[in-house]
């Protein structure tokens, strides 16, 4: 059943690759006989698995966050209109005094050049 949700290069996968290809020592001696046909063991089996894999990938998660923010909030995302106007002042010397909009102004402007369009593409729908 769980083996059907999970791709074949998954965690999970590889994992139940690597159990079913494994000696029949190892077999003997971690599981019973004839478990690939037991869905009694199999499900447990794969529940275990699943369970491992999502613990392992949340302690993964945590480390990487961890190690990406370095103890220091992370700087707010800035607002498009800031991006672009660093982008123009660093292309061109002729914007290097133009001051940075703000996030409102920015949407204020696109507002207007929004109704602007409209007012303009209204009247070819109604013919």
């Amino acid at each position: 059943m769980a083996q059907n949700l999970h791709s074949s290069k998954s965690p999970f996968a590889l994992i139940k690759q690597k159990i079913n290809t494994q000696g029949l020592e190892f077999h003997s001696q971690h599981l019973p006989p004839n478990y690939a046909n037991n869905p009694e063991i199999t499900s447990p089996l794969d529940s275990l698995i699943a369970s491992i894999v999502k613990a392992e990938k949340t302690n993964l998660a945590s480390l990487i966050r961890a190690g990406l923010t370095n103890g220091k909030a992370a700087e707010p995302v800035p607002y498009l209109a800031k991006l672009v106007t660093s982008v123009y002042t660093a292309m061109d010397p002729c914007f290097k005094d133009r001051s940075e909009p703000t996030g409102g102004q920015f949407q204020s402007e696109h507002h207007q050049r929004g109704q602007r369009i409209l007012a303009t593409r209204l009247p070819l729908c109604g013919s």
